[in-house]
């Protein structure tokens, strides 16, 4: 969606209580409110739920390759910030050849007491902990040749103006270069449009349940938060 679109949604409601560069940075943090909060009450259903998949499959990226030989290994890239590992396997030549599951810590120390689960990779027994930003570490503390799924946090959508300081008032001019859309699919248009405009403070809460209620959430959802 761009953010030019949602800003025109928004700008009027804003306009009552905020003004000027006030009127943007109330808009953006509201937006940054607004995807966090949409991200935490659907990727904890990744998976389980194939409309809640489609929403955030944007989100998830693929990598390849082969840990240090301690085992760790750096998810993602650039600025990107994982959110976790969504599926891990053990590779050869490419291809994979089982998969690699993630353990607590407690189970892991005792996998090593009990022969049949301790790690070893002869066995196809590898395990593996995913620490946050954005570390993997894999058990054994060996290199590990993998191929990963992972889901990231959404990009920070923002919109900029420039300011031009007329006799009769402040012309702001949208500026799309300084400026980021976003990048959630059409099918969560409305639900972001909604609940920008319930941060706002514009009453529509049945038509954002309505929305939620499409992708499998219960009506009990406590909207502003997490799904309940």
């Amino acid at each position: 969606m761009e953010v030019l679109f949602l800003w025109t949604r928004c700008s009027d409601y804003i306009q009552k209580y905020q003004s000027g560069a006030q009127q943007v940075e109330y808009f953006n943090s509201k937006l940054a409110e607004v995807q966090s909060e949409l991200f935490n009450d659907f990727s904890p259903l990744y998976g389980k739920n194939e409309l809640v998949k489609l929403i955030l499959d944007f989100w998830v990226r693929e990598q390849t390759g082969t840990s240090a030989s301690d085992g760790t290994v750096t998810a993602g890239t650039g600025d990107e910030v994982v959110n976790r590992p969504l599926s891990i396997g053990y590779t050869t030549s490419g291809n994979i050849v089982f998969q690699i599951p993630s353990v607590e810590e407690s189970e892991l120390v005792a996998s090593y007491r009990i022969p049949q689960r301790a790690p070893n990779v002869s066995k196809k027994i590898v395990y593996y902990r995913f620490n946050t930003p954005n570390s993997v570490k894999f058990y054994p503390s060996v290199a590990v040749p993998f191929k990963m799924f992972y889901l990231i946090y959404p990009t920070e959508a923002h919109i900029a103006f420039t300011y031009t300081e007329t006799d009769d008032e402040d012309v702001m001019t949208y500026d799309a270069a300084n400026s980021e859309d976003l990048a959630w699919p059409a099918a969560a248009d409305n639900l972001i449009i909604y609940k920008m405009l319930e941060k706002i403070g514009v009453s529509i809460r049945e038509q954002l349940l309505q929305e939620y209620s499409k992708f499998g959430f219960t009506q009990d959802l406590a909207i502003g938060g997490n799904a309940q």
